[in-house]
């Protein structure tokens, strides 16, 4: 059964606001930091706000939206905080003295945005955790959904685009992409409340300590399948964050101009992969070698990047941004779509909670200080290259070993809308892992 349209664009418009919002100031921040003065370190505080909101996620919202309160209304919550935040931070000159207490500038910045951070960085979890509760078969239906996160994380270049050509102001290093992202954020906000009811599926449940604290789904580690896949995604942010926060420096090394319209041509191939290509490669080669395929091509977007630092050999940097979609389409969408599968029904978002704590969170602070440490030891590019290529390569290899998530069948998935076990009890073999048998090839 295909899903209602109306659905499908209410879920759709909520991936575009959600991810608009980080895109339209975030990308930008490092260069307002430096212009109100300050330093490397700190800007490099001030930027790990993300991370520490990944991990504090599941702490914060995974057990509520599970267990409290429906799912749209945790996110509506989230974001309109949120919006009240990050506007406060785009007004902050000057430190704080609060009873002879001295803040300087650079921990007031810091403080607001962890804050905002606290609130954003939970609403990717819970909007996948939406869109997968209102899917008829999330392998189908998931992908062109989400695709709409990345649309809006392209199109809020139109923002920058208009103030400079149409309005004739600036831009980038001012405060005007934090107050555009808390209008974004305040309208992600008031638009929850008009999303598909999602209410708690274990509401009602006892509770323990260990879901107060958003631990519950760390008990899916049990299973070999999930535990691998876990550890994969943790330590695949080492070679991720590579990418992410230090391929802008290697451009600029290469005299590239236009270094966020560079990098903006892999977003707009992880629009196709995860519209086109994801639904088909997850039907036709299932979750496994969908994973594969992601972290193998990440081992070849560095094994391009290698050999690209001439001129002769330049276009072999754009092929390493072009794959970035297929890398981030079929090994983080996809593992978000594998956590929804292993899950119980009542703890699908601290699933999605702890993916995300151990990707955006752990592996992200890990990745940016193992990376930052290679760059500044001054190894020459090709050698900060091949560290993450082999890593990734590696990472491939133990996922073909190891990794043995069991086939989904379709009485399993028409399952899922049976009452989940209840939390005293173990998890359910049948229920962690589909049919709780790993495969064997």
């Amino acid at each position: 059964m295909s899903m209602p349209m109306g659905r499908r664009v209410r879920l759709s418009a909520m991936m575009f606001l959600q991810y608009a919002i980080h895109a339209v100031w975030f990308m930008q921040l490092a260069a307002y930091l430096e212009g109100k003065g300050l330093g490397g370190t700190e800007i490099g505080w001030v930027g790990n706000t993300a991370a520490i909101g990944a991990i504090l996620a599941p702490i914060l919202v995974g057990m509520i939206a599970d267990r409290f309160f429906a799912s749209e209304r945790v996110l509506a919550v989230l974001n309109l905080a949120g919006a009240a935040l990050l506007y406060w931070g785009s007004t902050i000159s000057g430190g704080w003295e609060i009873g002879g207490l001295v803040i300087s500038e650079a921990w007031a910045i810091f403080i607001v945005l962890l804050l905002q951070q606290a609130c954003y960085m939970p609403t990717w979890a819970i909007t996948n955790a939406i869109a997968m509760a209102n899917c008829e078969d999330t392998e189908r239906d998931l992908p062109p959904i989400r695709v709409f996160g990345s649309i809006g994380w392209v199109a809020t270049a139109l923002f920058g685009v208009v103030a400079v050509k149409v309005l004739g102001t600036e831009w980038d290093g001012t405060p005007l992409p934090m107050v555009a992202g808390a209008i974004m954020s305040a309208l992600a906000g008031l638009f929850a409340f008009m999303l598909p009811h999602t209410p708690p599926p274990a509401k009602g449940e006892k509770t323990r300590l260990a879901d107060l604290l958003g631990l519950r789904a760390l008990g899916l580690l049990k299973k070999p399948s999930f535990a691998v896949f876990i550890g994969v995604s943790m330590i695949a942010m080492i070679p991720f964050a590579a990418y992410w926060t230090f391929f802008s420096l290697y451009l600029k090394s290469l005299q590239v101009e236009i270094i966020t319209g560079t990098m903006n041509l892999g977003q707009f191939i992880e629009i196709f992969a995860m519209w086109l290509l994801l639904p088909i490669a997850l039907k036709k080669m299932g979750v496994k070698w969908t994973l594969v395929i992601g972290v193998a091509v990440m081992a070849l977007r560095y094994v391009f990047f290698m050999f690209g630092n001439g001129d002769e050999l330049m276009a072999l940097n754009y092929f390493g941004v072009l794959v970035h979609g297929i890398v981030f389409s079929f090994f983080f969408v996809t593992g978000f779509i594998y956590a929804d599968q292993a899950a119980p029904k009542g703890m699908r978002a601290q699933a999605q909670s702890l993916v995300l704590l151990v990707t955006s969170g752990i592996g992200m602070l890990a990745g940016n200080w193992i990376n930052g440490a290679i760059v500044d030891a001054g190894l020459g590019w090709k050698t900060v290259w091949m560290i993450p290529a082999i890593i990734s390569g590696v990472l491939a290899l133990l996922m073909i070993a190891a990794f043995h998530p069991a086939k989904r069948k379709p009485a399993e998935a028409a399952a899922e809308t049976e009452p989940a076990a209840p939390q005293d009890a173990p998890i359910p073999t049948e229920v962690a892992e589909g049919t709780g048998e790993d495969e064997t090839a």
